[in-house]
């Protein structure tokens, strides 16, 4: 059985010590606040001070049991109630007691405090399949098009449906913005396509077409 973690560890200066003592209050509010709503609160607070910075709290995770978005909440009302200006960040990390799949991971963000706003964040599983997205080039094919004798059944931006050769390649960021176009069947799809620009899986003709399957295209 393996256990799931969120960790994370930050400092928020609220400008004085006796901020530092409200927004401890505050947290016990925010607390009571969900708790009313049969939630709990998935962080905790705790006063810092420093010599530099004697208005500081430390937030950090209860014994893995953590929440980014709830102290995104909690850190932009301490930015309301005392006024705090600039940009402020923090990031956090998924961990787990066994080496599962998929299983470990973060992410980060920055809060504008003044505006009371994200201003980014990223999330690492997320950051990694748009990074290897972006590696892959990509043709759309449609099966009931490749019948109809107009084509070869692959899209071109300039000509519609045509053969391999003619066909328009996207990359990753292209796939996200483009609309399939039109096709008999709307069956019009995405494929992955190889470094020689061929395509990278089986394509098959619809199942009711009395002609030979074409079990890949060369």
């Amino acid at each position: 059985m393996a256990d799931y973690y969120t960790r994370f560890s930050c400092r928020l200066d609220t400008g004085s010590t006796k901020n530092a003592a409200r927004a401890v209050r505050l947290f016990v509010a925010y607390e009571r606040l969900m708790a009313r709503q049969d939630d709990i609160v998935c962080f905790e607070v705790e006063t810092d001070p420093m010599e530099d910075s004697p208005g500081g709290i430390w937030i950090h995770d209860g014994d893995g049991m953590g929440d980014p978005d709830h102290v995104i909440n909690y850190v932009l009302a301490c930015a309301k109630r005392f006024k705090l200006r600039g940009r402020w960040g923090f990031s956090w990390a998924y961990v787990c007691s066994r080496p599962v799949l998929d299983a470990f991971s973060g992410g980060a963000c920055v809060l504008d405090l003044g505006a009371g706003e994200v201003v980014g964040d990223l999330h690492c599983g997320d950051w990694i399949d748009e990074m290897i997205q972006a590696g892959k080039r990509f043709m759309i094919y449609s099966p009931n098009e490749a019948q109809t004798g107009q084509g070869g059944g692959y899209w071109s931006n300039d000509d519609g449906w045509v053969d391999l050769d003619s066909a328009t390649i996207f990359d990753g960021s292209e796939r996200k913005t483009f609309c399939l176009p039109a096709s008999l069947g709307s069956d019009a799809d995405w494929i992955d396509i190889d470094g020689d620009g061929t395509p990278a899986s089986e394509i098959h003709l619809p199942a009711d077409v009395h002609q030979p399957t074409i079990e890949t295209v060369l």
